[in-house]
């Protein structure tokens, strides 16, 4: 009876769990189509708690597709191997694409947790694919075959990018080598991890305070505002806090007459996340480099360098040495002009103090002006965000392709200060929504003001699908 009872209850518990995990995937939004026009995730709706089950599921979605392909007793060809491949992992290219976009973008301590949990998955699930050795002959015998099959440009172009994906990525190596390059690869993915949130953490963090107001002198009146809101906020009013964040860094190295504050300035941007010992960062980069030199040197090539442009027009870190080497020559030749006027100007004014780097803004400014009568704050009301955006950007983009953004106010967004549009082309057909998010905030990541998401479910051909280009 005892057993019996004991088998009763083990059931339930089973049945309870089955239907908790049913509502689970039911309600979360990664699991279904998005209901609206285009596909736009449903930001609204998406909570932390969803990603890593709808990353687990599309693992195992992707998985069992791949199985399906490696399986696949037909002669292998363009639909049942590569186009397959490219429209594999639904569930798990949309959770990505979410992720990706919003551990840049509003990366908060919880995202950064999910990162800690999801990327070594993610990573894992990339390797697994590329390092597949049946997924790989499959592969290998279209691209071997692209004439035999008659595939067009098209077809040819994704076969050749999928077989050249899967060697980067260590289709070749022995089963030996294979473990190795995955070990390599977590370690990487831990330490880049680490490098960026303490970047993040150090920037927001790393705040120094300004208590006579003379010292402000020649700061915009915003940015001085900004500053004692930040002073307020951690509990010391009545003086200026300031932090290294873009929009303050340049304003105060552009227009701070006091040269203290500058140096101050420069002093705590260079030294982000290097000082210290729990956001320092030299031993994240230390060990990021020894491993990338180790990853190159087992796909065959000499230094990371030579991995990093090989899938480039340059192919060569020489070539491309080379291109940049003649911007450079001729762009220092005439900074060097530039600092010898900066240098006559302070002279001239009174500063005959050894010329810093915290001062090249300053008086690069001041010299504009002296000698040009152009000053940035001529010019600002031109170049207001919203008309560069609209009379700018997508002028330009309408002028050379024929594209059109029309403004979708009503769209999902993850922030407020999101816009999002409905890009067209010349014939007014949709082809992409696409997501600006131009301002600073403590949980973003500086570079990155905008996303391009490709919606909706009528793309599905030729669909590219590629995790390794997020975490490699």
């Amino acid at each position: 009876m005892k057993k019996l009872l004991l088998t009763i209850l083990a059931l339930t518990a089973i049945m309870f769990v089955s239907c908790d995990q049913k509502k689970s995937s039911e309600n979360n939004p990664f699991m279904s189509e998005y209901a609206n026009e285009y596909g736009i995730p449903p930001f609204d709706k998406i909570t932390y708690a969803d990603y890593e089950p709808a990353v687990d599921a599309g693992i195992e979605q992707q998985n069992a597709e791949i199985d399906s392909i490696i399986k696949n007793t037909a002669e292998p060809n363009f639909e049942n191997t590569i186009l397959a491949l490219d429209n594999s992992g639904r569930i798990l290219d949309k959770v990505s694409r979410v992720f990706n976009a919003l551990s840049s973008s509003d990366n908060t301590p919880e995202m950064q947790k999910l990162s800690e949990e999801l990327l070594p998955k993610l990573t894992a699930q990339s390797d697994g694919m590329y390092m597949n050795a049946g997924l790989f002959d499959k592969v290998k015998a279209v691209y071997d075959n692209a004439d035999k099959l008659g595939l067009d440009p098209i077809q040819k172009r994704l076969t050749e990018k999928y077989y050249k994906e899967f060697v980067r990525n260590g289709a070749l190596l022995t089963d030996a080598q294979k473990d190795s390059l995955k070990a390599i690869n977590k370690q990487l993915g831990d330490y880049k991890l680490k490098f960026g949130n303490n970047v993040m953490h150090d920037m927001d963090n790393c705040v120094f305070f300004i208590e006579k107001e003379e010292d402000l002198k020649g700061l915009p009146q915003g940015i001085i505002d900004n500053a004692a809101k930040l002073a307020a906020d951690k509990g010391k009013k009545g003086q200026w806090a300031f932090t290294a964040t873009a929009s303050t860094r340049l304003a105060v190295l552009t227009y701070a007459d006091s040269r203290d504050l500058r140096r101050k300035m420069y002093e705590t941007y260079t030294t982000t996340a290097s000082h210290g010992d729990e956001w320092d960062n030299s031993e994240n980069i230390r060990n990021i480099l020894l491993l990338r030199q180790q990853k190159a040197n087992l796909l065959g090539f000499n230094t990371y360098a030579d991995y990093a442009v090989d899938p480039y027009m340059a192919k060569t870190p020489k070539a491309a040495e080379d291109l940049l080497m003649s911007l450079f020559r001729p762009a220092i030749k005439k900074v060097d002009e530039e600092v010898a006027d900066m240098k006559a100007y302070a002279a001239a004014h009174g500063d005959t103090a050894q010329f810093e780097a915290c001062d090249y803004y300053y008086y690069a400014e001041k010299v504009k002006k002296d000698k040009f009568n152009f000053s940035e704050d001529d010019v600002r009301p031109y170049f207001a965000l919203d008309s560069v955006v609209k009379n700018g950007i997508f002028f330009a983009a309408n002028k050379l392709y024929g594209l059109t953004f029309e403004e979708m106010p009503d769209a999902p967004k993850y922030h407020p200060e999101v816009k999002v549009y409905d890009v067209k082309d010349a014939e007014g057909k949709h082809l992409a929504v696409f997501m600006t998010d131009y301002l600073p905030r403590p949980v973003k990541a500086q570079g990155h003001p905008s996303h391009h998401l490709q919606c909706g479910q009528h793309d599905a051909s030729l669909r590219r699908h590629s995790l390794a280009a997020h975490l490699g």
